[in-house]
């Protein structure tokens, strides 16, 4: 494995992280499946319109949940082939961050795909209540539509991983603009940074092909209301492997 460490971004690269041949099996697994709308925003789940078509529209038939693979107790070779991945890419965290093994607890994980005309303009994972404006890099600005969303939604994403499943498509780069920083995804590559108001990211316009991400969010405190982490804590995850 090749690491890459970009300290005052706080960004460490990971080339064949895992091989293309498990790559290629998750991407097969997950297509044949072809469960994308389990994710899919419903209008109950928000208080207007406009919130509710700002995540259906980037988001829906675009995300394999594996909470939900877990919750169903359903392909179990799926789950254990992932959750292996992601506890070492856990251990990438900890010794990147400079943390101990409680410190941090899975907050979200999950497969997406990203098809034309998909793009992500930069945003930043992780917000909070207490960070103002002038903790933001100059130049990035937090809408205060946006601002509502991500106080609902992305107040315990601390750190963030990505393992890239290929390669074969245009576009859909990785960019930290304020740090002038592009990452062309490989089959096998984790890249993994911190969330916070410091690391603005965004991603490229797909313009051919299917991009596949095993995306993971981190919580530097204790988290439970994410069912599989709730499930992690109490023990469940164990029994349900030795049985």
């Amino acid at each position: 494995m090749k690491i890459t460490e970009y300290e005052n971004a706080k960004i460490r690269v990971i080339e064949n992280f895992i091989s293309k041949e498990d790559c290629d099996w998750i991407i097969k697994y997950v297509n044949s499946l072809n469960r994308w709308d389990m994710c899919n925003a419903t209008r109950s789940q928000f208080p207007n319109e406009e919130e509710y078509r700002l995540i259906a529209d980037q988001w829906d038939n675009r995300k394999f949940d594996l909470s939900v693979v877990y919750a169903e107790k359903k392909y179990p070779d799926l789950f254990k082939k992932i959750w292996d991945n992601q506890n070492r890419a856990k251990e990438e965290v900890l010794k990147f961050f400079n943390l101990d093994n409680s410190d941090i607890t899975i907050e979200c994980l999950e497969v997406v795909k990203w098809y034309y005309p998909f793009q992500q303009a930069p945003h930043v994972d992780y917000y909070n209540e207490t960070f103002l404006d002038s903790d933001f890099p100059n130049g990035f600005l937090m809408p205060d539509n946006i601002r509502e969303v991500y106080l609902k939604r992305l107040t315990t994403k601390n750190f963030t991983t990505m393992l890239y499943l290929n390669n074969d498509f245009t576009g859909g780069k990785l960019y930290f603009p304020v740090h002038n920083i592009t990452i062309k995804p490989e089959p096998g590559m984790l890249v993994l940074f911190s969330g916070d108001p410091t690391m603005p990211h965004g991603i490229n316009q797909i313009t051919e092909g299917t991009r596949y991400v095993n995306t993971a969010f981190w919580a530097k405190t204790p988290y439970d209301k994410y069912s599989l982490a709730k499930e992690l804590a109490d023990g469940s995850f164990d029994e349900y492997w030795t049985k």
